[in-house]
């Protein structure tokens, strides 16, 4: 084997392992873009069950403190659905490798060197997009805190109504 053919098989060697890395990238990608999607969808369905359990509440005991945790529980879930925008922002940044702007730049060059600047561009652009994954599962991360904090205050808040209920001089 001579030194132009192995340094060919080392460039398709790298290329595929590139290629598979962004096809791993890719799959990673989507699967968070859906979990986006459906827990903006576990929010839609949640807005109108809070804001209706909300007016059951205060229609029922009017005082300060379940109104308070009310309150709390519908903020916590405006920011989750703040946050899930903004995720669905960041699927512009994803980032993609153009061929036709690296090959003309080298095409004197034999191919296995425009093989390798190819491959190594395409990873350099494979790393933008993980990290851009990792801001994803840290999103992801937030918005599932903020929906879980949303409903133990809202719990929270039927507690008290219970409680008043029961016990009307339990609490002033």
């Amino acid at each position: 084997m001579s030194e132009d053919e192995e340094r060919l098989g080392k460039a398709k060697f790298f290329f595929e392992l590139v290629s598979k890395t962004d096809e791993t990238t890719a799959q990673a990608h989507e699967r968070l873009m859906k979990k986006v999607y459906q827990i903006l969808g576990i929010l839609s369905a949640i807005f109108p069950l809070v804001f209706g359990l909300g007016y059951f509440i205060l229609n029922e005991k009017p005082v300060w403190y379940i109104f308070l945790l009310f309150s709390a529980s519908l903020i916590t879930f405006v920011i989750a659905l703040m946050q899930g925008l903004l995720l669905l922002r960041q699927r512009k940044w994803f980032k993609y490798v153009d061929p036709l702007k690296i090959v003309p730049k080298y095409k004197d060059k034999d191919l296995a060197f425009l093989i390798n600047k190819y491959s190594a561009t395409w990873a350099d652009t494979i790393n933008q997009n993980i990290e851009i994954i990792n801001s994803y599962r840290f999103g992801l991360r937030n918005m599932l805190f903020l929906i879980v904090l949303g409903l133990i205050l809202l719990i929270g808040a039927f507690v008290l109504l219970g409680i008043i209920l029961v016990f009307p001089n339990l609490l002033p």
